[in-house]
């Protein structure tokens, strides 16, 4: 099942998880997966993905950004109550209400 087209001023409940499988060789013993939820709706499992040939590579850090196809509004992108989980936390807000402008916010 494709994921909808997301339309501009309305909020999301977008979830992914990500395991990044066992370090192996090459694609044909790949066994990572993907999945995500767009306000509760699964669009997924994605299975035997390759992510990685050393046991090194860890999933460390986080990274928001967005990819338009065509055009965009000018006015960006906005993030509220980001989680960051080893457990999947579900949506806080699934009404699609645009919450309160944030009055405290800081990054690390």
């Amino acid at each position: 099942i494709m994921p909808p087209l997301l339309e501009n001023n309305r909020w999301y409940c977008l979830e992914l998880m990500m395991d990044a499988g066992s370090a192996v060789s090459s694609d044909a013993q790949a066994n990572g997966s993907m999945n995500m939820w767009i306000d509760g709706t699964e669009y997924g499992p994605f299975n035997n993905l390759w992510f990685r040939t050393t046991p090194s590579l860890k999933i460390s850090i986080v990274t928001l950004g967005v990819f338009h196809h065509a055009e965009h509004a000018v006015e960006g992108t906005e993030y509220d109550n980001l989680v960051v989980s080893k457990t999947r936390v579900g949506c806080l807000n699934p009404s699609g209400v645009r919450p309160s402008p944030a009055t405290n916010v800081r990054t690390n």
